[in-house]
C-alpha cells in the first residue's frame, strides 16, 4: 500500500505530542507497516495516544486489553 507520509514524518509528529500521529505510529508498529513489527513500541505509542483522548486509540486499547 501507498501512504501519504513517511514513517519518519509520523515519528516526528508523534514526538511533538500529536495524538493522531501517536496512534498512527502505534498502528504502523503493531502491523509492521514500513517498519519491523514491534508490539512493545506499538503499545507505548497507543497508550500515549489514548492518554490524550485519541478516539481510535481508546477503542483499540479496549480491544487489546483483556476483560477483567
Amino acid at each position: 500500500q501507498k501512504y501519504d507520509c513517511s514513517l519518519s514524518q509520523v515519528q516526528a509528529a508523534a514526538l511533538q505530542g500529536d495524538a493522531d500521529a501517536e496512534y498512527a505510529l502505534a498502528y504502523l508498529y503493531y502491523y509492521g507497516l514500513g517498519t519491523a513489527q514491534d508490539q512493545s513500541s506499538a503499545m507505548l505509542w497507543m497508550r500515549k495516544a489514548e492518554a490524550q483522548g485519541q478516539p481510535l486509540a481508546i477503542q483499540a486499547m479496549r480491544l487489546l486489553q483483556p476483560a477483567t
